[in-house]
């Protein structure tokens, strides 16, 4: 009978041990994927707030990005939610600053991407606001309205900043007499606009007026070359007769 207790006692000190072991993996497991779920949420705000950089910089609309410091205050409290520490309450704190400070951070003169790297960041960025956005309205933070206006002016001015890039590269080569290769720059932002499937209000004007840059480089080589083969028919012409030219030197005297 005492074997019996005894076994008895053992087998429950052993379902006992087992028991708490599994509760303790159970909520390991839980604090891991909590963390991976909190790692997540705080790479996809990285993200957001990078693109606003970039939104803020060439877009500067304060309406959108006041929206979109929403959305990152929102996933921030999520992550607060999940992991209420010290660091959180702080970032928290500054994602609510940066909302409030918008308005005086935008700039005040327009900006130009100055390379092709810029240009595809800004490219890549706007892409992925215009997929937030129409995020957006499925949870109906912004209404469709809003939403359309949004992505009309940010694909016009994908656009535009391409073109704007393509026409400042153009005139630095230009400045640097380097005509040739301004030409192919103005051809690239012309083609741009003439290809887009985005309207503009100025497009036409905007053809116009790099399609007569490009006509007045070459126009301007043309008459280069022309002076040139000139000056060197002249000097052919000079060396082909030189008694000519010195029996016309002596009348002279």
């Amino acid at each position: 009978m005492l074997f019996i207790v005894i076994g008895f006692i053992l087998f429950f000190i052993l379902v006992t041990a087992l028991w708490f072991s599994k509760q303790v993996t159970h909520r390991e497991d839980l604090a891991q994927k909590s963390r991976s779920k909190a790692r997540k949420i705080k790479q996809q705000i990285a993200e957001i707030e990078e693109v606003c950089d970039t939104l803020n910089i060439y877009d500067s609309n304060e309406n959108l990005l006041t929206t979109i410091y929403s959305q990152i205050i929102s996933l921030t409290q999520k992550v607060a939610s999940i992991d209420p520490s010290e660091e959180n309450r702080i970032l928290l704190e500054h994602y609510n600053s940066k909302k409030d400070k918008i308005k005086d951070s935008l700039p005040t003169a327009k900006s130009t991407p100055g390379n092709d790297q810029q240009i595809n960041i800004v490219k890549r960025h706007i892409g992925k606001t215009v997929t937030n956005v129409k995020q957006l309205i499925s949870n109906g933070t912004i209404s469709e309205l809003e939403a359309s206006e949004h992505i009309t002016r940010l694909r016009r001015l994908k656009v535009q900043l391409e073109v704007d890039a393509f026409m400042m590269q153009g005139n630095k080569c230009e400045q640097k007499l380097d005509k040739i290769t301004a030409a192919s720059y103005y051809k690239h932002a012309k083609e741009l606009l003439l290809s887009t499937e985005v309207s503009f209000d100025d497009q036409s004007d905007q053809i116009q007026v790099i399609s007569k840059k490009i006509a007045k480089i070459f126009n301007s080589q043309e008459e280069e070359e022309a002076k040139e083969k000139k000056k060197k028919k002249s000097e052919e012409n000079a060396e082909s007769h030189p008694l000519t030219t010195i029996k016309k030197e002596d009348e002279d005297d």
